[in-house]
């Protein structure tokens, strides 16, 4: 069986590169943001960084507005996810009553703060046009017909190398494993520190997990396709795999299994079946925001005691307000150290972005970290882990010129990245297009991840390049079982 979007559905949609922002929602969105840093005002912390997200709130849903004119799919894009994301991780909490962060923030490091965050959503918005296309990238490889048995061969491929070094460490027990899933963050077998050795490179198969809900989701939007012997099992091992994700404790994880499995889900379904869609994707926005107030109060002490009444873990904070990571007060502390108390990082931290993919086994005298970290900068002693967005690192790195840079360079390749949406995309240019909003959302929780999120993506388009044509000539190959008949001889004495 060969996988390829029916002619009606082609039919029926715009032409390669539909899924684009226009220039009208760009230009009310950066309008929005202009008046909210101008207008915003409070004379507390937490009211000043309320009334800056009611504002950019309602710019960034001005601006999706105006792009839903082009139909839902338009909105299914790589700059829109980054848009979202880095509102859930900078505003979202101060749009509900934060009494606590008064006490933790001054006013005027909260507006510096804020004019970070507003200079990284313009940069954002601006980058995203910076690049456009005539032709879909990789389109060979992105329209290639694919055998339903080579998808199915891909996803396994995937779930046996990502949970292969997972299983390894626990005893090749998949019980164990899954037990081991609900401990407390960082005290699974599986889990190691900064500096690995060798061993490390096989723990580096877990992206390839990141792979499992997007395939997953293409398949099960289509499941006419497919046999229940098939879709059973795909559809337990996504399952199992956001499970994973939730038990991790770890937010930015579950959030991009979920989204990935969304946008395979969403492309690969048929648009007669758009109730489908619009049922799961209301699922998955109510699992991801009952996700982000119930994974606080075990990501300390593990799903496994939570579930047995343990709540040593949670904190007021956490207990009792809505809470994400307080990323806003990272950044005012970093606003308020950087350039007054320390000289700005320059390139090292682009740097260390670039080389992070690299396995320290072949590289023994790798970088470490940043000469100057933000657990430093928090004061904050070894064992915790602080994050700022990649809009606090880019400040660390050049101030205000540092964030505009980073931010067009990621508006700028989820804008490429767009141009790979097409109705005339296979079942594995669906698949391969949903992998890529894993760098698009993830790096806006740092850049360093930026490089190493790309793998799979990159993963995806050279194995389907060296695969899918050998594949397919075969199905295409005619198979005749007749013997070749002999060349004809001439009779001696012929001339």
């Amino acid at each position: 069986h060969i996988s390829s979007p029916p002619p009606q559905e082609c039919a029926a949609e715009s032409d390669v590169g539909g899924s684009r922002p226009s220039m009208a929602g760009t230009a009310a969105a950066l309008l929005g943001i202009f008046l909210t840093a101008v207008i915003t005002w409070g004379r507390q912390p937490s009211a000043l960084a309320h009334h800056a997200a009611l504002g950019i709130a309602l710019s960034l849903a001005g601006s999706v507005l105006i792009d839903a004119r082009r139909g839902i799919r338009n909105l299914i894009r790589a700059d829109l996810l980054a848009l979202v994301s880095f509102y859930f991780l900078t505003l979202w909490e101060f749009l509900f009553p934060q009494p606590m962060f008064d006490r933790m923030a001054s006013l005027s490091s909260t507006t510096r703060a804020l004019w970070i965050v507003e200079v990284a959503f313009a940069g954002i918005l601006v980058g995203r046009h910076f690049v456009r296309l005539r032709r879909q990238p990789f389109e060979s490889i992105m329209t290639r017909a694919t055998p339903i048995s080579r998808l199915l061969g891909l996803f396994w491929i995937a779930v046996f190398l990502g949970y292969f070094y997972m299983l390894a460490c626990s005893g090749w027990n998949p019980v164990t494993m899954t037990v081991c899933m609900t401990d407390a963050r960082f005290s699974q077998p599986w889990s190691r520190g900064q500096l690995g050795d060798w061993r490390a490179a096989f723990s580096e198969l877990a992206l390839l997990l990141y792979l499992i809900p997007a395939l997953g989701g293409v398949m099960l939007a289509r499941p006419e396709r497919y046999s229940r012997r098939q879709l059973i099992p795909v559809g337990g091992i996504v399952l199992y795999t956001l499970f994973y994700g939730f038990a991790s404790g770890t937010r930015n994880l579950f959030g991009t299994y979920l989204v990935n499995f969304l946008i395979g889900f969403a492309f690969a379904t048929p648009l007669a079946k758009r109730a489908r869609l619009i049922s799961v994707a209301g699922a998955c926005a109510v699992a991801m925001v009952a996700a982000t107030y119930v994974m606080l109060q075990f990501r300390t002490i593990g799903l496994k005691y939570w579930l047995a009444g343990y709540y040593e873990g949670s904190g007021e904070l956490q207990r009792d307000y809505m809470f994400v990571d307080y990323n806003l007060l990272n950044m005012s502390e970093i606003a308020a150290f950087f350039p007054t108390r320390h000289a700005y990082l320059g390139p090292e931290i682009p740097y260390l972005a670039v080389i992070h993919p690299i396995p320290r086994f072949l590289w023994r005298g790798k970088p470490t970290g940043m000469s100057v970290t933000i657990e430093d900068i928090m004061g904050y002693d070894g064992g915790v882990t602080i994050a700022a967005t990649f809009a606090g690192e880019a400040y660390i790195a050049g101030g205000f010129i540092g964030v505009i840079a980073t931010a067009l360079v990621l508006g700028a390749f989820a804008g490429w990245w767009n141009h790979f949406a097409s109705p005339r995309n296979s079942e594995v240019g669906i698949f391969i297009y949903a992998t890529g909003f894993l760098a698009a959302v993830i790096s806006m929780r740092s850049m360093f991840v930026f490089t190493t999120s790309l793998l799979p993506a990159a993963a995806c388009i050279v194995m389907a390049n060296f695969a899918l044509p050998k594949a397919t000539a075969r199905l295409f190959a005619p198979r005749s079982r007749e013997p070749k008949k002999p060349a004809p001889t001439s009779p001696p004495g012929s001339p």
